[in-house]
């Protein structure tokens, strides 16, 4: 296969089905298997062209987990000249595991495609449409894009949606740049389905970034930008960040969050600060009006990424993202609403289409699954030849084969600590895959009732029945109340500590909780299972 820079790579193609066969046991019940892509350039080695574009695929359902199966890969020392040939593959199998389903042993399985999870410039080069550049470059609606400051803005937030014809058709004149589209002529995919998943590169490292930048006046900023923090407010917000560092649950692996320092910090680190703390620390920090402008991304980005919230108000964050977007220029100059934050209107969309929450169908199990794949070439010379080895070792070996088959998730692991009178102390369990103690900041729990309650004790009877004992928090409230009451979306200010012990069940624990002590506490519930 031919290379961008016209030099020959290597392709490889696995194939879905076999993909599947490996990963789908008698564990799996249901009848469809709905599957999520993701293809993404991934370089090899520093001072170095090489790189591998893989093809990977995941399983989607609320009730099992799964790992990324390598579907294709091609390795040269660019992307793939022509994106028919790297695609043709995937499309032709594709489309016949749509019509005719694929076996399974005994079964036969439906497939049903959730979409595709792809960066910016990937999706311009697999969809063969406008960079993010361009004056057509939205690939969901036809709004004509300005130039400011040397850069392509799209202040519009009100534009004709596209369709599949229309995208196909060219139309404005000027949309898209090429005369092929692989993925929408030969399958049976909207232009939306090929969606805008990835949490990190749009939402977090883009429009959060932004924020960040403007309030520690770094050289990004545009001159217009209204915000100017004196230098005795940066200091609080990092004193803020420092103190609730000290709180955050085992579950967030990277728990630094130096200001000084931001521009390093990965996705989980952006991701707590926009779903998690945002808010709690600013509060104060901020000029009040900015500080709304914030809590509208950031109320907009928890309902959606909540499992019991995003169905019934996609609408209601559809409005508070398309408000942030318009009053950009407000806060962050003219230059500010550039495709990044332009796509934060269409987010919503893509929640609708899928029919589940963001968190589910974002693209961190594929970057990790990047990860591997990297560590699995070694040398410079012949590096998909090392891939496939590796690959075929994995399947080769039980335990690995069964490390990446499909398994339910486990509502309750737990570990025996001390035992007496037919009853055990636990010293922890794992609870929906986060783990809960007796000790912080892992030990906050909101419970059936709305309370939040301080675990002290975890006891499991003879019955195997699981139970806490702890306190609850009383005289509860709002932590704010723009452009909703921050109750509704899991953050609460909290009380006193009550002295009287609680006994709950098990089955009457909602979420794990993040504990935040600054001045006042709160307590956030969790968006998301580790």
């Amino acid at each position: 296969m031919e290379s961008l820079k016209n030099t020959i790579g290597h392709y490889v193609y696995f194939s879905i089905e076999e993909g599947l066969k490996g990963q789908i046991t008698e564990e799996y019940t249901e009848n469809v298997i709905s599957l999520l892509f993701n293809i993404d350039g991934l370089p090899l080695f520093n001072n170095s062209n090489q790189q591998v574009w893989p093809i990977l695929a995941l399983i989607i359902h609320n009730e099992y987990q799964s790992q990324p199966l390598i579907v294709a890969v091609y390795s040269g020392d660019s992307k793939p000249k022509t994106v028919e040939e790297f695609l043709n593959d995937l499309v032709a199998e594709l489309n016949t595991l749509i019509l005719n389903g694929v076996t399974i042993g005994n079964r036969i399985f439906k497939i049903e495609l959730v979409g595709f999870s792809c960066d910016t410039p990937a999706r311009s080069f697999i969809k063969k449409c406008k960079g993010h550049g361009g004056f057509y470059a939205c690939e969901r609606c036809e709004t004509r894009g300005k130039t400011k400051n040397k850069k392509r803005v799209y202040p519009s937030v009100i534009s004709r949606k596209r369709s599949k014809r229309s995208f196909i058709k060219k139309t404005p004149k000027r949309a898209p740049s090429r005369r092929h589209f692989t993925i929408l002529k030969y399958t049976k995919l909207r232009p939306s389905k090929i969606g805008i998943f990835r949490l990190n590169a749009f939402i977090i490292l883009g429009n959060y970034k932004m924020v960040i930048a403007a309030i520690y006046n770094t050289k990004r900023v545009n001159r217009e930008c209204k915000l100017k923090l004196p230098r005795r407010a940066i200091k609080q917000l990092n004193l803020n960040l420092k103190k609730s560092v000290q709180l955050i649950p085992k579950e967030f692996q990277r728990k630094k969050l130096d200001l000084d320092k931001f521009s390093y910090w990965k996705a989980t680190q952006f991701r707590f600060f926009l779903h998690y703390c945002g808010p709690l620390v600013l509060h104060k920090i901020l000029p009040k009006q900015m500080n709304r402008h914030f809590l509208l991304l950031f109320v907009a980005c928890r309902i959606l990424c909540d499992s019991e919230l995003y169905i019934e108000n996609i609408n209601y964050a559809r409005e508070l993202l398309v408000k942030f977007v318009e009053l950009l220029p407000s806060f962050y100059g003219v230059d500010s609403q550039v495709m990044n934050s332009h796509n934060l209107i269409h987010i919503a969309d893509d929640v609708e289409n899928t029919k589940t929450y963001l968190s589910n169908i974002s693209a961190f199990p594929f970057e990790n699954c990047l990860g591997k794949i990297k560590r699995m070439i070694t040398g410079r010379t012949n590096p998909l030849v090392q891939l496939v080895r590796r690959v075929s070792e994995q399947k080769a070996c039980p335990e690995m084969a069964n490390k990446n088959c499909i398994h339910k998730k486990k509502s309750v692991i737990f570990y025996n600590d001390i035992s007496y009178e037919h009853k055990f102390d636990l010293k922890s369990i794992i609870f929906r895959g986060v783990e809960l103690n007796t000790s912080k900041p892992n030990n906050v729990v909101k419970i059936k009732t709305g309370e939040i309650l301080l675990i002290t004790r975890i006891i499991r009877c003879e019955e195997r029945n699981i139970i806490f004992h702890g306190n609850i928090f009383k005289d509860a409230t709002d932590a704010f109340e723009f452009p909703c009451q921050s109750t509704k979306i899991g953050i609460v200010k909290l009380g006193r500590l009550s002295k009287t012990v609680r006994v709950v069940l098990l089955e009457n624990v909602l979420k794990k909780c993040v504990l935040f002590e600054n001045k006042n506490v709160f307590a956030v519930t969790y968006l998301h299972e580790s």
